[in-house]
């Protein structure tokens, strides 16, 4: 029998094979519930949702001293971020996948809620077993399971909700697109927190060996002015894409309907021009070659996965509705007059909205 000294010893070795189990384990899920249609790209979504919300609640948890982890490579402030991955692989997408199979069983918002009771039941449960051969472990609070359980309960209530939403959308359109405004606000913040604060600081750390500093602490007038304006751009095509369109701004889940409202009536690109603005703050605020390099690579990756994913996926979508619009709409360069589509399309689209709501 292998000794928990000899796996301390063997922790790297150890590290990548639970890894590999886990990866193991979502394989063997994938094939068994099989998900179908928009199965998987939501529970992408969600599952990233949950590593995201994860890791910053492990974060605040940690510092509050219920419990600690070994020092070791490949974390995040402390907290391991190969652990999260792995729960994610097999915690996160088959807590999605189960609930879509026995959906088809029991519906409403009671068994929704009952499903959540008993998953995190569960998982307090399987911690509980497992906590005292937790090697990622160096102490636990004897108070660990109260904040273990409370911990569970708000990540996977987040990852459940951002599936349940997507994949079941409320027919009441009111809720819809509060639900579309919530999903884009977890994914736009949680891809914006890796962009511009986790690999900057990468990026200082190994160049300058300097830890970034809180991009919010700006003084400046143009940083200032930067950030309002990509901030703003953001919020109004997050609401547009909310509002008619009942999707978000990421391409795994995407708005039911082309959006031509909003910033999107004068420029196709509101977002990617928001971000590139927000962008700009770390050359400003970190002047460095290497910062520099970064924010251009950053650039260079919006211009080509834009130009592919609109090329390709928005006009296999919306053809006969995109072409007119892509032919008058830049991409970069705001109309001073916004954007109408031909009153025949707009009744069309108006009762399929109808229709879909």
């Amino acid at each position: 029998m292998i000794s928990r000294e000899w796996l301390l010893s063997h922790f790297p070795q150890f590290r990548f094979g639970l890894f590999l189990c886990a990866l193991g384990y979502w394989v063997v899920g994938y094939y068994w519930f099989k998900p179908k249609g928009r199965e998987f790209p939501q529970a992408v979504m969600a599952v990233w949702t949950q590593l995201s919300v994860g890791t910053l609640l492990d974060y605040v948890v940690v510092h509050q001293g219920f419990w600690s982890y070994r020092p070791m490579p490949f974390t995040l402030y402390g907290i391991p971020i190969d652990l999260h991955l792995e729960w994610g692989l097999v915690w996160g997408f088959f807590l999605t996948w189960l609930y879509s199979k026995l959906r088809r069983f029991w519906r409403g918002p009671r068994f929704l809620l009952l499903y959540l009771l008993a998953w995190t039941a569960f998982t307090v449960g399987f911690d509980a077993v497992v906590a005292r051969q937790m090697l990622f472990l160096s102490r636990a609070d004897v108070r660990w399971w109260l904040a273990d359980a409370a911990f569970l309960l708000i990540v996977q209530g987040i990852t459940l909700g951002v599936y349940h939403t997507g994949l079941f959308p409320s027919p009441r359109p009111f809720w819809r697109r509060w639900a579309c405004c919530a999903r884009s606000v977890l994914y736009v913040g949680s891809i914006g927190a890796v962009f511009y604060l986790l690999l900057p600081q990468v990026v200082l750390s190994l160049t300058h060996n300097e830890r970034i500093r809180p991009l919010f602490a700006l003084t400046h007038p143009l940083m200032l002015t930067l950030a309002a304006v990509s901030f703003a751009l953001g919020a109004w095509a997050i609401l547009a894409f909310a509002d008619p369109g009942y999707g978000t701004p990421v391409p795994l889940d995407p708005p039911r309907r082309l959006v031509l409202t909003g910033p999107y009536a004068y420029v196709r690109n509101p977002m990617q021009i928001g971000g590139l603005l927000l962008a700009l703050l770390l050359p400003l605020r970190y002047p460095t070659p290497y910062m520099l390099f970064y924010i251009l690579d950053m650039a260079l990756v919006s211009l080509v996965l834009f130009a592919l994913f609109e090329r390709d996926e928005l006009a296999e979508r919306f053809g006969e509705e995109f072409t007119p619009y892509r032919k008058v709409v830049r991409n970069w360069i705001p109309r001073l007059v916004p954007y109408r589509r031909e009153p025949a399309v707009e009744a069309e689209a108006s009762m399929e909205a109808g229709t879909q709501s």
